[in-house]
């Protein structure tokens, strides 16, 4: 008879009774949780946790023991805060933090150096934090829907991206070092509000500038 595995859990409580075979905590669209118990530190083998469409407002500081993680899903949650210490989680290569309540991201998200993918969009960010360019592996990167006013120096050095989102901010000019994006092949951000929209053109015209939001209506 074959052993159940708890390689999967879908509960904190059964994953803190097998935290050395935990590897996926799913505990999507749980209204029921409001808080993670610091115990989540405990979780050593942890690799992806999904917290999306629960009532969580933070992730515990203890997180950053979970030294195997490489993915936080936490989208339509009720975030208002990414805590600090994420930025010792050296393995992490997703992040998934869209339709919170986030207004500031910890700079020390720079010191995850293998992230490939970051998802902030539908929040409350107003600015980039210094050092996020330094995300040299990061292929997709979203911030739709914030309220960011400038394009952002950071984004110049994402030499790695092929993806960026800013549509849904009030972004009005994009500076000609975008050239430096190597990589860039889909930029999607509010055509109409860019005042040297035909200069980047001229500059870079096999890059896809999409008007996401008027392309929907």
């Amino acid at each position: 008879q074959n052993q159940k595995s708890f390689r999967v859990c879908y509960s904190f409580e059964d994953a803190l009774l097998h935290q050395n075979e935990v590897e996926i905590l799913m505990l999507r669209n749980n209204k029921k949780i409001k808080a993670l118990s610091s115990r989540i530190g405990e979780l050593k083998n942890l690799r992806i946790i999904d917290v999306s469409g629960t009532n969580l407002a933070f992730l515990p500081d203890e997180i950053s023991n979970c030294s195997k993680l490489e993915e936080i899903k936490a989208n339509a949650a009720k975030f208002v805060t990414i805590p600090t210490s994420l930025g010792k989680l050296q393995n992490l290569k997703i992040l998934n933090f869209g339709y919170n309540k986030i207004e500031n991201i910890p700079k020390s998200i720079a010191l995850c150096s293998k992230l490939e993918r970051v998802n902030f969009s539908d929040n409350s960010i107003k600015s980039i934090p210094e050092g996020f360019g330094n995300l040299k592996n990061l292929k997709f990167c979203s911030f739709a829907n914030n309220k960011i006013s400038e394009f952002s120096i950071e984004f110049i050095d994402l030499i790695g991206v092929y993806n960026l989102w800013l549509h849904g901010n009030e972004i009005s000019y994009i500076p000609i070092e975008i050239n430096r994006m190597n990589n860039l092949t889909h930029l999607l951000i509010d055509k109409k509000e860019i005042r040297n929209l035909e200069e980047i053109e001229q500059l870079l015209p096999e890059l896809r500038i999409i008007d996401e939001n008027n392309r929907r209506k």
